[in-house]
């Protein structure tokens, strides 16, 4: 669910799960599933895709939770946040296979 804010709805309104939008100019992109280098450099690759699919099959396991609820932050905060090796926590729902 993409959420648009007019001139006279605060972001304190939203729910904590959709504030991880950034706007791009008319753009909307969902940082938690976009991978550090496509954020970085704004080229998407097969990679970037399954750094993607990755956060999918993570949020699958969790049963719904949203990635990265403790860095929901400005894009430069939560690519820095991403650089400095912090990683999605393995769901307790997940089978050790995977």
């Amino acid at each position: 669910m993409l959420v648009q804010l007019n001139k006279s709805q605060s972001q304190s309104r939203i729910p904590l799960k959709y504030q991880m939008l950034w706007f791009f100019s008319k753009d909307r992109i969902p940082l938690a599933w976009i991978a550090p280098e496509a954020l970085r450099d704004s080229k998407f690759t097969t990679q970037s895709d399954v750094w993607s699919f990755g956060v999918t099959v993570w949020e699958i396991f969790s049963l719904g939770q949203h990635p990265y609820d403790r860095a929901l932050m400005k894009l430069d905060e939560f690519l820095s946040y991403l650089e400095r090796g912090n990683r999605l926590t393995c769901p307790e729902y997940c089978p050790s296979e995977l």
